[in-house]
C-alpha cells in the first residue's frame, strides 16, 4: 500500500504531537506549548487530542483564560465535526472548571 502525501503529512503532526504531549508529561509547559501551539493552524486531524493537551498545559501555568480559549475553541470549531455529543463530556467539565479558577482568580 503506498503511503500518500497527506498520509506522511499527517504522520509528521502526530510526532510533532507525541513530542509535545511528552514534553507536558516532563513538566517541561512552556516547551510544549511552543511545539503544540503552530499544530492550531494545521490542517491537523486529531484536534480533540491537541485541544485537550493545550487545555491541560494552559492550567497547569494557572492561565485559566487560555484554557478557556482552548476549550471554547474545540467546542465551537471542531466538535460538530466529530457529530453528536462526542468530547463534550472531556470538555464542558474542564470548561466549568476553567471558568471556576478564572473567577478565583481575580479575587
Amino acid at each position: 500500500m503506498k503511503t500518500t502525501q497527506e498520509e506522511k503529512r499527517q504522520n509528521g503532526l502526530i510526532s510533532i504531537m507525541n513530542h509535545g504531549e511528552d514534553l507536558s508529561k516532563h513538566g517541561k509547559i512552556n516547551e510544549s506549548q511552543k511545539v503544540l501551539l503552530p499544530l492550531t493552524i494545521e490542517s491537523f486531524e486529531q484536534p480533540a487530542r491537541l485541544y485537550k493537551r493545550l487545555a491541560i498545559n494552559a492550567r497547569k501555568q494557572k492561565d485559566y483564560m487560555a484554557e478557556i480559549e482552548f476549550i471554547n475553541k474545540f467546542i465551537t470549531d471542531f466538535q460538530p465535526l466529530y457529530g453528536g455529543t462526542m468530547w463534550l463530556d472531556v470538555f464542558e467539565p474542564r470548561l466549568a472548571k476553567a471558568k471556576e479558577l478564572y473567577k478565583k482568580s481575580l479575587k
